[in-house]
């Protein structure tokens, strides 16, 4: 076993606790893993990457025969460290091998675990700007073996990349999340919210498309879909509920600050996770911390797919759909939304739901198997 002090470092490539932007689930997620490390009595300091300054550095570093253009840090600065913690950079690159190379040289009994936020990630490099990105990724990430050893997994690999895995699962920090309140006031409108960085494997497309269906086939319920947060899906989002004249049905709200963002959780009584994760990968599993969130809130939500934790314990609060390539089915939602507040009340709803993430997803539980690898190799 090492020695009880230990000391190590969290490495990424942007700053989760900059002040210059509102915090995404994943600043909150980086943030509550460094607490979670600290609270096991893991000495843990993160340390920020940054990319080069502009756009075109940025997208220049992509290149072969280019830098990356990424501050990988001094070894002098992680000398000694019991391990590196690092969040996978956008792509692997001769750079970041070397910085790896050269600190497993210096510090041999230290080990080197590399997060893989998503696996399979081959398609997230979309768009003809991210091909010599995607290649350069897969050049070097191949060559991780000689000096990574564990991958850091939450698709249930046990291997990557030839690369020993620590399977993990997205947990959440339970004391920095608040509990929803039960909505006040009940008008028979179905509150629907949908927080999320809108990307293609969210599927907001197929759930607008399937509202629109809805109204289309004679559907009555008055349903509002609240759509929070930003990305890069949401011209697409918007032009299609033009298109679609649900202007009354959908509002957009754009990223909010927290207090903002509880707000509006105590307004709406149901959510949505990923619906479009077939996207990504024909047998992707959701990890997401947006379901980590709708738990910890309290609040029930459809998905489509798999959710990781509901594998081994499943619950009867949330609607799982198919994970087809066709608009979402509202009436299948409106049908399990009526079946699940008719039989219980939404204060119990709530407690029971929060119960569920305090058993299930706390960050110290998430990263299990990590803490046992830092302090007992």
């Amino acid at each position: 076993m090492k020695p009880v002090k230990i000391k190590g470092y969290y490495l990424c490539n942007f700053n989760p606790f900059s002040s210059d932007h509102i915090p995404t689930g994943v600043d909150k997620k980086i943030i509550s893993q460094i607490k979670a490390f600290n609270e096991e009595k893991i000495n843990c300091e993160f340390i920020y990457c940054p990319y080069a300054k502009t756009k075109l550095r940025r997208g220049l570093g992509s290149l072969p025969l280019v830098s990356d253009g990424v501050e990988w840090p001094n070894l002098e600065k992680v000398k000694g460290a019991s391990f590196l913690y690092i969040r996978r950079p956008l792509y692997a690159s001769r750079e970041f091998n070397r910085f790896l190379i050269n600190f497993k040289e210096e510090n041999r009994d230290s080990l080197v675990i590399i997060e893989l936020p998503s696996f399979p990630y081959d398609k997230e490099f979309s768009g003809k700007e991210m091909y010599f990105a995607l290649r350069k990724d897969r050049k070097y990430r191949n060559k991780w073996k000689d000096s990574v050893d564990y991958i850091a997994d939450l698709s249930g690999s046990s291997e990557i990349f030839n690369i020993k895995t620590l399977p993990i699962i997205n947990g959440i920090d339970l004391d920095s999340t608040r509990v929803r309140k039960s909505s006040s006031k009940k008008t028979g409108t179905i509150n629907i919210i949908f927080s999320a960085f809108f990307g293609p494997w969210h599927g907001c497309d197929l759930l607008i498309k399937g509202l629109a269906k809805y109204y289309e086939q004679g559907g009555e319920r008055d349903i509002l879909l609240h759509l929070a947060g930003g990305g890069n899906m949401l011209q697409e989002i918007e032009s299609i509920i033009r298109e679609e004249h649900l202007e009354k049905h959908v509002k957009m709200y754009g990223p909010l600050q927290q207090d903002q963002l509880n707000t509006l959780f105590d307004e709406c009584d149901f959510a949505v996770g990923s619906l479009g994760l077939h996207r990504r990968s024909a047998n992707c599993r959701d990890s997401s911390l947006k379901t980590r969130e709708y738990l910890a809130k309290g609040i029930p939500f459809v998905y489509a797919g798999t959710v990781d934790v509901f594998e081994k314990d499943p619950v009867d609060f949330c609607l799982q759909l198919p994970s087809v390539e066709k608009p979402t089915n509202f009436n299948a939602i409106v049908d399990f939304y009526d079946k699940l507040y008719s039989r219980e009340s939404e204060d119990s709803l709530i407690q029971r739901i929060r119960s569920y993430a305090e058993q299930h997803i706390s960050m110290k539980m998430a990263m299990a198997s990590v803490i046992h690898a830092i302090k007992h190799e």
